[in-house]
């Protein structure tokens, strides 16, 4: 008798754990991002947001033929030099990664450095102003700026102290494949107080958010 017993439920964990075992699978099948497509590989079914960033250094700026900044060695790498009491002015141009979330407008990030240091508080500043244009296929290549962006930013606390400066982005449609940039040091206005020194760029950067499973074909 016990054995009939023993027995009997050693069936039913048995059932047990090969009904779960199937109710798990189906569980994990409906919720898989990809599917099988025979004609075509694995087909795309979700979304996984995540921020990227494409940057440009100081060597792959371009230099207008009027009041360039100046490429100079800094340490072991490069910097463009924006003097003082003048308008310089360096160029920068990105392509429109695919899959770029175009709801949320990107962000453009200055990292520069300047020999003054401020380790007092908001009295030494750097007058950035950015202007920029976005543009798509069959569109005039040689448009005007769509906006500026023209702020004051404080220096670091130590001297040659690296800074990183944001500026919110806007105008992006979904249609732009390219991004230009013009990016000036204003450092003749008056709210420029970084007197007498120059104001180095190391890079500027596009932050953005993109699909990172692709482009849905």
């Amino acid at each position: 008798m016990k054995k009939n017993i023993l027995k009997s439920r050693i069936t039913l964990l048995i059932i047990f754990i090969i009904f779960s075992l199937f109710l798990f699978s189906n569980v994990s099948i409906r919720a898989s991002s990809i599917s099988d497509n025979t004609s075509r590989g694995i087909t795309l079914q979700s979304t996984s947001r995540v921020k990227q960033i494409d940057c440009i250094r100081a060597t792959e700026f371009g230099l207008p033929g009027t009041r360039p900044a100046v490429l100079a060695e800094h340490g072991i790498g490069s910097i463009l030099e924006f003097t003082d009491a003048t308008q310089d002015i360096s160029l920068a141009e990105f392509r429109v990664s695919l899959g770029i979330d175009t709801s949320a407008q990107p962000m453009l990030q200055l990292q520069w450095a300047c020999d003054t240091p401020d380790p007092t508080g908001d009295v030494v500043n750097v007058r950035w102003q950015i202007t920029y244009a976005w543009f798509g296929e069959d569109a005039t290549t040689d448009i005007a700026a769509d906006a500026t962006s023209d702020a004051v930013y404080n220096v670091s606390s130590t001297a040659k102290g690296l800074v990183e400066s944001d500026i919110q982005l806007s105008g992006m449609a979904s249609t732009d494949k390219r991004l230009r940039a013009k990016i000036t040091r204003i450092a003749d206005g008056t709210d420029d107080t970084a007197n007498g020194v120059n104001a180095d760029l190391f890079d500027a950067c596009l932050y953005f958010i993109i699909n990172k499973l692709g482009e849905s074909l």
